[in-house]
């Protein structure tokens, strides 16, 4: 597809794929597993790269669909769920998730247990973005 750097979209589609797979293989299954150090700030890491791996392919599929320059990561995914090409709810939610991208680039001494655990039981809606960002790339 034109406007699309296909390396680029490659290696985010292979680095998501290895953060589930290390988010996997850490088998954080509830919130008491963060009192201990290591799985907090492995989980926060985490899920900060998957994060901005996901605004990277909202980028991709802005620039290749010609929708625009947005001028908040939140702005990415309102204006690709408005653009009809995923769907809109979905966008919405993913929009709210750029908080806590934020806090966790910026505001990272208030971020605790609850906050992380709050966005880690939300990656479904990630997982749901990237099955369509793959469908819109590839097209």
């Amino acid at each position: 597809m034109a406007g699309v750097d296909k390396g680029r979209v490659g290696k985010l589609f292979a680095d998501l794929e290895r953060y589930f797979g290390d988010l996997k293989e850490l088998g954080i299954k509830e919130i008491g597993q963060l009192d201990d150090k290591r799985n907090f700030y492995s989980l926060s890491m985490l899920l900060f790269s998957i994060l901005n791996a996901v605004i990277d392919l909202g980028e991709e599929i802005i620039k290749a669909k010609g929708l625009g320059l947005p001028t908040t990561y939140r702005e990415i995914f309102l204006i690709i769920g408005n653009s009809g090409l995923i769907d809109k709810k979905l966008c919405e939610r993913i929009a709210e998730l750029m908080y806590f991208r934020n806090l966790l680039a910026h505001e990272y001494y208030s971020f605790d247990k609850n906050k992380i655990f709050s966005l880690y039981q939300r990656l479904y809606l990630i997982e749901g973005f990237i099955r369509e960002a793959k469908r819109i790339l590839k097209e």
